[in-house]
């Protein structure tokens, strides 16, 4: 209901500034809703094993995950900007931000963690491009079968 409404209002006010402004109010809710269900998340299932937050990989990867989805959805169908706008930046930009991840490499390293501060930065990344990778060629093979 929000891509139709968020769609028509675009085509009806061909006002750059208007546009901008909406993409940014966009982004604003999406990236308020995305940190919060972070933190959320984080809060409810703190997983951490051997000393590696596990909870952050596994939002970075199902972020990136999603990211890939949307990003292949979008380019195969219309969409309106502010919905691209919402999701992609603000949500899950919100959702899998690196400033966490930064933080908690930090924390080990300072711990003197170091081999396990490495080791979660390679987990981290390596699952965050998969994830991307997956979802964007789950929807590209999908619709391939469809």
């Amino acid at each position: 209901m929000f891509s139709l409404f968020a769609l028509k209002l675009e085509s009806i006010i061909d006002n750059r500034k208007f546009k901008v402004l909406l993409s940014a109010i966009c982004v604003f809710f999406g990236g308020a809703f995305g940190a919060l269900s972070r933190f959320l998340i984080s809060e409810l299932l703190c997983i951490t094993k051997w000393g590696i937050p596990f909870t952050l990989i596994f939002i970075n990867f199902f972020g990136c995950l999603f990211m890939g989805i949307f990003s292949s959805l979008f380019e195969l169908f219309d969409h309106s900007n502010s919905v691209k706008h919402f999701l992609l930046v603000g949500f899950l930009g919100g959702f899998t931000t690196l400033s966490s991840f930064s933080l908690e490499f930090f924390e080990l390293i300072k711990n003197s963690q170091i081999f396990l501060g490495f080791l979660y930065v390679f987990l981290s990344i390596v699952l965050s491009l998969s994830g991307f990778y997956f979802g964007y060629a789950l929807i590209k093979v999908a619709i391939k079968c469809w």
